[in-house]
């Protein structure tokens, strides 16, 4: 109450005490009512006004014997009067004891309640019997009630099913026994219930606290929804990566990147390597001689070390059969529990590097057959531009062979007959992919004069690509073959005739 309100009170109170002795005979004892006026203090932290009231009172009581009639003996409203001031001022006693009690620890207890709001967790104070009978802001709007919606009341609202029954179970065996401590202290994670229905997740953590010697709990309890959703999503993430991991057709493992440990292999790597899962987790790439070089393993260490990663790194791995194959090696450096790892895929290609290496034997076995030919050979790509022309060229016709390449074939102006009806079908046949053979045609020679030209030809550019990019290995294994024919019938390739 404030004070304004408090002697709006005390006058309107006092002015009816007086009208009612007034109209009282003097020997009443009506003067004892102002004791209410006393109680009035009880509303105010001031120990001040339950004197003042005490002295208004006073002057009250003696002013109204003065005004009042005298009906009775003079003795007996002495006496009454005297009855009225003791019962006035004995009143004040237990009115200034209750403020000390009530309002003496105020600044006390407001500190403790700015203290509990200004804390970002729910604060829910409860007794032995789960009653409420403190919460903190952040407990309204984490449930979404106002504190005189929870205080007293038990916090069993709070949960949802199943978890509210069986709380409530456990007050009822407190209720029937009174023994056994119903709440456990410590941490808990457990589900709570809002108001608008919607259950989230907490973490609570249960104190103990004696007032007055009765026991009671102190709950802080944090929202964990945002941390649960990251965690439910890492076990998704973590879930989706093993399922991938284990799944994958190339060869992957986790190793640590300090002591080179295997920590987890997927299924095609143990099949490629021909070992059991057993014998390989929690073995090192040294104690496991997976490397047939050491010098590879180092290499491919320090640039992992270096760069956190590896691009199209080749090694040769050994087998548990002890059979060698290639294999080219993808790796990033990652953290795995807060220390570095790696993450590698190697994919064998050994087929893939056989068949190089027999295509660069043959292309340059190839290139030996056509340098130590009598005649030239040529190749055009898929424009017929000019991709490569054998040094016998310079012999027949006198000049470099590089300054052709990439010029469109048949365009040279060397070409004596190039207006030719025979040149111009051989063209058509050369554009519509046909093979031709014998044609002969005249070119001039770089220091002057005329050669007559015999030559052959087969459209393997329409067969294979050519292009570097999109060399597959079937595609190899098809250009082979074409080499292995031209060298057959290189004769018939290219023969000059003057």
């Amino acid at each position: 109450m404030t004070p304004a309100a408090l002697w709006t009170a005390a006058v309107v109170t006092a002015a009816a005490i007086l009208s009612l002795d007034l109209l009282l005979p003097l020997g009443a004892a009506g003067a004892v009512l102002y004791v209410l006026l006393v109680l009035l203090a009880l509303k105010s932290p001031s120990r001040n006004t339950a004197f003042g009231l005490a002295v208004a009172g006073s002057v009250l009581t003696v002013l109204g014997f003065f005004l009042s009639e005298p009906r009775a003996m003079l003795s007996v409203a002495l006496t009454n009067r005297a009855l009225a001031l003791f019962a006035i001022w004995i009143s004040v006693l237990p009115v200034v004891r209750y403020q000390r009690i009530r309002f003496g620890g105020m600044k006390n207890r407001i500190d403790v309640e700015d203290i509990m709001n200004s804390v970002m967790e729910a604060i829910i104070i409860s007794d032995e019997r789960g009653i409420m009978l403190a919460v903190n802001k952040s407990a309204e709007a984490m449930f979404g009630y106002k504190a005189k919606e929870l205080i007293g009341k038990s916090a069993a609202i709070l949960r949802p099913e199943p978890e509210r029954t069986q709380y409530q179970k456990r007050i009822d065996e407190f209720d029937r026994t009174g023994r056994g401590l119903f709440v456990d202290q410590g941490i808990h994670q457990e589900r709570r219930l809002r108001k608008d229905g919607s259950i989230f997740p907490m973490e609570m953590h249960v104190g103990e606290l004696w007032r007055n010697g009765r026991r009671l709990f102190v709950g802080t309890t944090r929202d964990v929804s945002a941390r649960q959703k990251a965690e439910d999503k890492q076990c998704q993430t973590q879930e989706l990566f093993e399922k991938a991991f284990q799944g994958a057709p190339l060869m992957m493992c986790l190793t640590n990147l300090e002591n080179h440990m295997y920590l987890d292999v997927n299924d095609a790597w143990l099949k490629g390597v021909g070992q059991s899962r057993e014998k390989i987790i929690g073995q090192t790439s040294v104690e496991f001689p997976l490397w047939v070089s050491e010098t590879q393993r180092a290499k491919a260490h320090k640039e992992l070390k270096e760069t956190g990663s590896l691009r199209g790194f080749e090694a040769k791995w050994r087998r548990t059969d002890n059979s060698i194959f290639d294999v080219r090696i993808q790796a990033e450096r990652l953290d795995i529990d807060g220390k570095p790892a790696i993450l590698s895929i190697a994919r064998d290609v050994t087929k893939e590097t056989r068949a190089e290496q027999a295509l660069r034997l043959s292309e340059a076995r190839f290139r030996d057959v056509a340098e130590i030919s009598s005649d030239w050979i040529w190749e055009t790509d898929a424009n017929n531009r000019i991709s490569y022309i054998s040094d016998r060229v310079r012999d027949a016709l006198g000049f470099d062979p590089k300054v052709v390449i990439g010029s469109v074939r048949g365009m040279s102006d060397r070409i004596a007959d190039k207006g030719s009806k025979a040149w111009q079908r051989h063209l058509k046949d050369v554009e519509a992919r046909r093979p031709f053979r014998n044609f002969v045609y005249q070119h001039y020679h770089h220091e002057g004069g005329i050669r007559h030209i015999q030559i052959s030809g087969k459209p393997v550019f329409a067969a294979v690509d050519l292009r570097p990019d999109h060399h597959g290995a079937p595609a190899r294994r098809k250009l082979d073959r074409v080499r292995h024919q031209v060298e057959d019938d290189l004769l018939e390739h290219a023969r000059v005739r003057e």
